[in-house]
């Protein structure tokens, strides 16, 4: 009989501790980030990888975001001819990104840090 108490204590204890340290909160909705470029810049960037462009929705502009070679990213203005001007030289190498490709980094040619909104709460990343 003590046996099967001390048994059924440790199962007591076990599933505590694991209800305990659940990740998931059902009662709360997931945050979810979106990354874009609220505002864009003229200066010119060298050292081009890669390019996507951005449409305007929301809080975000129409933008052309360029990825760098050292891993940063700007957003550009659309309209400026020197952006025009690589987006074609730049599609006829084959450089454009892919749908859902890689985000993050700096914007604008002032290095301004790259804002992350947040449904919930806005903040900024590096």
């Amino acid at each position: 009989m003590l046996r099967i108490c001390l048994a059924f204590l440790i199962l007591c204890i076990s599933v505590l501790y694991c209800s305990g340290n659940s990740n998931f909160d059902y009662r709360r909705p997931i945050k979810v980030k979106i990354d874009c470029c609220e505002s864009v810049s003229k200066a010119r960037i060298k050292e081009i990888a890669t390019f996507k462009r951005q449409s305007a929705a929301d809080k975000c502009v129409e933008a052309v975001i360029f990825h760098t070679k050292n891993n940063g990213s700007f957003c550009s203005d659309p309209k400026a001819k020197w952006v025009r001007r690589t987006i074609r030289k730049m599609e006829n190498k084959g450089t454009l990104v892919p749908k859902g490709g890689k985000k993050g980094g700096r914007k604008g040619g002032n290095n301004q840090k790259k804002k992350t909104s947040n449904k919930t709460n806005p903040t900024m990343t590096p």
